[in-house]
C-alpha cells in the first residue's frame, strides 16, 4: 500500500508507505500497528521487523525502526493528516515507481528495498 500525503516541508504531494513518528515508552511494532489504524483505517495481520534506518546521518542523530505490514483491509485515508488516497500497487509496480523517481520518499524506499533483497515481497 502506498498511500498519496501530501507534505508540508516540500509543498507537494507524495507516495509513500504509512509511517508516523514513534512516542518513548512504546515497543516499535505498537507504533507501526497504530499508524496503520490511524492514517489508513488497517489492521496488521503480520509485521515483519526489517531494521533500523538513519535517514540522514549528515544532519542528524534520528533512527527509524522499519517494518513490512501485511494487511487483510484498508479503511478510509486520514484526511486531517493531509491523506487523500490509498493505493494498491503490486511490489514490482512499487519497484518500477522508486526505480523512476515517483516515489522519493526514504523511508518508503529502504522499506521495499530491505524488503524485496530479503525475497518477502514475492512476484508481482
Amino acid at each position: 500500500m502506498l498511500i498519496e500525503h501530501f507534505r508540508h516541508a516540500t509543498r507537494r504531494w507524495h507516495l509513500e508507505a504509512p509511517r508516523g513518528f514513534g512516542e518513548p515508552g512504546v515497543p516499535a511494532e505498537e507504533q507501526a500497528a497504530r499508524e496503520l489504524r490511524e492514517e489508513i483505517g488497517a489492521e496488521a495481520v503480520r509485521l515483519v521487523d526489517l531494521g533500523v534506518l538513519h535517514p540522514d546521518t549528515g544532519t542528524a542523530t534520528d533512527e527509524v525502526r522499519l517494518f513490512l505490514a501485511e494487511v487483510a483491509a484498508v479503511g478510509e485515508p486520514d484526511a486531517r493528516e493531509g491523506i487523500r488516497a490509498v493505493r494498491r500497487c503490486p511490489p514490482a509496480e512499487v519497484g518500477r515507481l522508486i526505480r523512476d523517481g515517483v516515489v522519493t520518499d526514504s523511508f518508503t524506499i529502504a522499506a521495499w528495498t530491505r524488503a524485496h533483497l530479503r525475497g518477502l515481497l514475492g512476484e508481482g
